[in-house]
């Protein structure tokens, strides 16, 4: 097993968690902490008038003691803190003048005082030794009751350390520490679980005999049921304060060797604890969880070794962190059988009942898990993961995960256990929903592999992968702000949350004079085109509506607000990459007031098509029908309009009229051309404008043609229902577009339009869509783990394949065209796979993302089975190894696989669209 480096021990760990709220300081929540009272900003008159003396200096001074005062809010708690920080905080609020530390707040200075008490506490004043109560540590004797003594009278003599010593190894059943006990071992010191099942006992009814449940998994209705939920923990801390297990000693548990079955039980069980931290020790032999902490606070985990490698099975999980929050897990070293680290949020586990539940979740947040090395035994498991399994709480404010900080970590695999609980049947519903989660944070982790699950977990603000695909709880009903993420700085005394109106709830921001303050979702939109609505009021004060890119925080689009009465907003905007972006309501140019927002939508607008010739006939003809018909379109790039189309039957002769109009202000640009139609004419028919229309990028426009003075155009009788300009249809880069199977969506008309100018490089490969007559870019995304070249890329041809095909190769990550493009023709006939030389190789940096883009030829059919290019292009990653590799689909050459049977044109995996890369890497 590889180990991870000890950090020095100079900057204590319990400081250091505070670390947590300033990463997430932009957008941190104001709401009270356990143990902490919410920080306000004076809000009399004579002290807004004090603070507003202050030079912007004095200002940036007082915030900056803000801060450290603030980091240490997780120390007190934890019974823990750093000296020198806590010297440093001193310093700071000491060098501050009287309106300085009234613009701090009073509540930050007396957890300084507190912090600066427990320091000088040092030592517990009270330390025992289990040995003074008859205690053996003989490897032999059972311990249980001599060490249960030394934990109950320490706990009641108001708390202290009960000490294991040193050398030597004390044989127990199962143990409950109390309030105010520390557990220490002394160095080297064991706790051996006993291997005599009369010696364990029931910790929550005086300690008396407990019939134990032998073997690993239950034969029942419930899934996953397993022997270890039907005893009690090894050790047992439930309903308690201020609680540790310390020092470098050891915790040792077996399998037991009863003939009844191993005796199964978890390592260490936490319930309703606040307060407690877990540092140095190692823990082995463990047969199910190792440390399970369920509806916890203020906890630490620093410096363990957990090592499942005598029980490499299921169920071993290492520090599962159920509804719990003010967590810190950092520095540790675990091998586990089954997930190694994890939050979980769950509601009524069918598996629980004997020594805690789950019927009352409380909120998972405000999570640090750093430093951390974690491998396990079996890779279909998750060194780290989340597990949302509690969607079905009537209250899903209880459940709902946030501000989880998660850095600087190897993990061996990566996942997630989507879906929940049916409560009827106990069994497990993986297609089930997920509980709501947002601001979880990932960072500077070393990953083995990510395992497709993990992607299935939406999560409002969710940095390092993609956030969630679409608004949630955008009217606020689901529970006041779940999804939603307050931005408000540390400095500010502004306030971003909810409130409500009778049974209707809704977005605010409020006592913006105080600060700067945002309420927002955080949503992974494509490069596409978007319309973003909301009711929103304001003060009269200008607040706006935002889009804004999550990384870098570029404003995308706004809309000012100053409306003292709701009024519906609607925002368009295109983003200008695949990214997360933030979309809600913020302080804007506001100096003063409040902002409020409610019933928040998300829509695309229509994807562009490509040009189709539609074939279909109309099932209706409605006589004696005349006027103008047409299509609203809007073009994504400046082109040419240079000829109308029509659809027309045989019936259908004499004069028609073109016109092109202003989409939105309904302006005549272009026409009246008389269109006369000869008599037979059927099917798709072209007007070729006396002269090609100029027409810009990002507008709309409307084509009408006139239905004929002579003749009826037939369409069906609900195309006349619907209005002139629904839907768009939009204008890709390739000029055309066309309705594509609609029958009444356009009354028939269509339009030819052509690029102005260079053709924009901006769009990586897309969306396939199969159609005989379709022309599009198909590919692949893949990564290598060695520097190297790509001299060739290959593609498979069937028979019908032929003509010019376009070859582009892309930095996936910065959207950059890096090679080409380049035509390959293909001769009519080819089959099998085909190879394309660049002309130059082009040089790959490992661990970079590529894409690689085949267009379909001009005068082919792209051979696949149906459904077969439905997937995005992007999905599923192809990794290159290190020593190179030819991807291919001919299993006798012993390379990696490829699409399986593409004969007659069917059996690809969809994954790369039957196109290829040869790959070397540089040391070749």
């Amino acid at each position: 097993m590889a180990t991870h480096n000890r950090k020095i021990r100079g900057w204590i760990l319990l400081l250091s968690a505070g670390l947590l709220l300033t990463s997430f300081a932009s957008c941190q929540r104001k709401e009270p902490e356990p143990t902490m009272e919410t920080t306000k900003t004076p809000e009399t008159n004579e002290t807004e008038g004090r603070t507003e003396a202050l030079s912007e200096q004095e200002k940036t001074q007082a915030y900056a003691a803000k801060r450290k005062l603030t980091e240490l809010r997780f120390a007190y708690a934890l019974l823990e803190s750093d000296r020198k920080s806590v010297e440093q905080a001193r310093t700071a609020y000491d060098a501050l003048n009287g309106d300085q530390k009234k613009l701090v707040g009073s509540d930050l200075e007396k957890k300084l005082t507190d912090c600066e008490k427990a320091l000088a506490r040092g030592e517990p004043a009270l330390v025992r030794s289990v040995t003074e109560f008859g205690a053996k540590g003989d490897g032999v004797t059972n311990d249980r009751a001599a060490i249960q003594a030394a934990i109950l009278a320490v706990s009641e003599a108001g708390g202290g350390r009960v000490v294991l010593d040193a050398g030597k190894t004390f044989v127990s059943g199962n143990l409950r520490i109390l309030s105010g006990v520390e557990l220490h071992f002394g160095d080297g010191a064991v706790l051996k679980q006993t291997e005599r099942d009369d010696e364990f006992v029931n910790p929550l009814k005086d300690y008396s005999p407990f019939p134990l449940t032998y073997g690993y998994y239950m034969e029942s209705n419930i899934e996953w049921d397993a022997a270890a939920f039907y005893n009690f923990p090894y050790i047992m801390i439930k309903d308690a304060e201020n609680v540790a297990i310390t020092g470098k000693g050891t915790v040792r548990l077996s399998a037991g060797n009863s003939p009844k079955g191993p005796m199964t039980m978890q390592a260490i069980g936490l319930n309703d604890v606040v307060g407690y931290r877990f540092t140095d020790f190692k823990v082995v032999g463990y047969q199910a969880y190792c440390m399970k902490a369920v509806a916890c606070e203020n906890g630490l985990y620093a410096y363990l070794d957990i090592d499942a490698s005598e029980s490499p099975r299921g169920g071993t999980d290492g520090i599962a962190l159920n509804n719990s929050h003010n967590i810190r897990v950092t520095n540790n070293n675990l091998l586990t059988g089954d997930d190694g680290i994890y939050v979980c949020s769950t509601y009524k586990d069918p598996r629980e009942g004997l020594w805690y539940t789950t019927d009352h979740p409380r909120t998972p947040s405000h999570i640090e898990i750093d430093h951390n090395h974690c491998e396990v035994t079996w890779d279909a498991t998750k060194a780290f993961c989340f597990i949302l399994w509690g969607s079905q709480s009537p209250d899903l404010v209880r459940v709902e995960v946030s501000d989880i900080y998660v850095h600087d970590n190897y993990f061996q695999t990566m996942g997630a256990w989507p879906g929940n609980w049916n409560l009827e049947t106990h069994t497990f519903d993986f297609n089930g929903s997920n509980n709501p989660a947002k601001m979880i944070r990932m960072e500077n982790n070393e990953i083995g592999s990510i395992q497709e699950n993990f992607f299935a977990v939406p999560v409002s603000d969710f940095y390092g992968f993609d956030s969630m695909a679409s608004v949630a709880n955008g009217d606020f009903q689901m529970g006041g702000e779940l999804y939603w993420v307050s931005r408000v700085p540390i400095e500010s005394g502004a306030f971003a949350g909810s409130a409500a109106e009778g049974t209707n709830r809704y977005g605010v921001i409020r006592d913006l004079d105080k600060g700067d303050a945002a309420l927002y979702e955080g949503i992974h939109l494509m490069d596409k085109s978007y319309r973003v609505t909301a009711r929103v009021r304001s003060s009269g004060d200008p607040v706006r509506l935002f889009v804004r890119n999550q990384v870098t925080q570029e404003l995308i689009a706004s809309h000012t607000v100053t409306d003292r009465e709701w009024k519906n907003v609607s925002l368009e905007f295109s983003a200008p990459q695949a990214a997360n972006y933030q979309i809600g309501i913020e302080r804007g140019q506001a100096t003063a007031g409040f902002g409020e927002i409610d019933d928040l939508t998300l829509e695309a607008v229509a994807e562009p098509l490509n040009t189709v010739l539609v074939s279909q006939t109309p099932d209706k003809t409605l006589n004696g029908k005349t006027g103008d018909y047409g299509v609203t379109f809007e073009t994504k790039f400046p082109c040419r309009l240079s000829a109308v189309r029509l659809f027309v039957t045989p019936s259908d002769t004499g004069m028609h009229q073109v016109k092109i109009l202003d989409g939105k202000t309904g302006n005549r640009i272009g026409g009246p051309y008389d269109w006369t139609v000869a008599e037979g004419t059927e099917g798709w028919t072209e007007f070729l404008l006396p002269e090609a229309l100029p027409l810009s990028g990002k507008a709309s426009y409307t084509v009408t043609v006139s239905v004929g003075l002579g003749g009826v155009i037939p369409v069906s009788e609900k195309a006349f229902e619907n209005g002139l300009d629904r839907p768009y249809l939009r204008v890709d880069r390739t000029g055309g577009y066309g309705p594509q199977g609609s029958t009444e969506d356009n009354y028939f008309r269509d339009v030819v339009l052509e690029i102005q100018g260079d053709m924009p490089l901006a769009d990586l490969p897309c969306t396939a869509t199969r159609s005989t007559q379709l022309q599009d870019v198909l590919g692949l995304r893949f990564t290598s783990s060695e520097d190297g070249v790509i001299p060739l890329v290959r593609m498979f041809c069937v028979e019908q394949m032929s003509g010019t095909h376009v070859v582009t190769l892309w930095n996936y990550e910065t959207k950059t065209l890096i090679a080409g493009p380049y035509d390959w023709e293909i001769q009519a006939g080819t089959s099998g796979w085909q190879v394309f030389a660049l002309p130059e190789p082009v040089e790959i940096e490992a661990n970079i993302t590529y894409a690689l883009g085949i267009s379909v030829g001009s005068n082919c059919v792209y051979a696949v089975g149906e459904g077969q290019l439905d997937d995005y292009v992007d999905s599923h990653y192809i990794t290159v190894p290190p020593d190179g590799a030819l991807y291919s689909g001919n299993a006798n050459l012993g390379l990696a696989h490829m699409p399986g049977n593409p004969a007659n044109g069917g059996g690809t995996s969809a994954n790369n669209y039957m196109r290829d890369i040869v790959f070397i890497p540089n040391e070749s």
